[in-house]
């Protein structure tokens, strides 16, 4: 266990570091999302690879995947709509961009920037608590799949078909990227859709 919270020490560490130069360089919003998408082709990129070398093992767990995926979305949803209740209650912020936040499962560069359309100061919030879950996701995930198995793909929610899956099949193993993939692909696809739905509650 004691390896386990060790893994999340690097990642935190980055993103501390990432969070200084940002607060004392200043570097131009433009070039640090230029070196973002860079990176994050790399990453699929590597992530292909490894998708690629284990395809049997895939194809063999595939059925069984989807339905995982198909129910962990379900959960995802779920688990995301009650948080928004809550935190609209308990903070007493708007029902709409409570849920709207809550929702976003990760998706910071689709929550912050359409949220900001309605409401810059909860569209800042919406991208900066949405990165924080993917940021929480790949430090944490080693730690909570150790102690509830495959249920802890649901913290990646949209993440886990690209920048979670990596870690998700690193620490879960291959015979669960099929179910990572299924939900983050599910959450990609309706999140437009439910987003200007929610956005209209009063």
């Amino acid at each position: 266990m004691e390896n386990r919270f060790k893994e999340f020490i690097p990642p935190l560490s980055v993103f501390a570091i990432g969070l200084l130069i940002g607060l004392f360089i200043k570097l131009p919003m433009n070039y640090v999302e230029d070196i973002a998408v860079y990176w994050l082709y790399i990453l699929l990129g590597l992530i292909g690879v490894v998708v690629g070398i284990s395809a049997r093992d895939i194809l063999k767990t595939a059925i069984k995947g989807i339905k995982n995926g198909i129910l962990l979305t379900i959960s995802v949803f779920i688990g995301d709509v009650i948080s928004g209740f809550i935190i609209s209650f308990i903070l007493k912020q708007s029902l709409n961009y409570a849920l709207s936040i809550s929702i976003g499962s990760g998706w910071y560069s689709l929550i912050g920037p359409f949220i900001s359309i309605y409401n810059p100061y909860y569209g800042v919030i919406g991208f900066v608590s949405n990165l924080l879950r993917e940021a929480y996701t790949l430090s944490l995930f080693p730690v909570f799949y150790s102690i509830f198995g495959i249920p802890s793909i649901a913290m990646g929610g949209a993440t886990t078909m690209d920048t979670s899956l990596g870690i998700i099949i690193k620490y879960s193993g291959v015979k669960n990227s099929s179910s990572a993939l299924m939900q983050g692909l599910i959450i990609t696809i309706v999140l437009p859709f439910v987003l200007p739905f929610l956005i209209t509650i009063h």
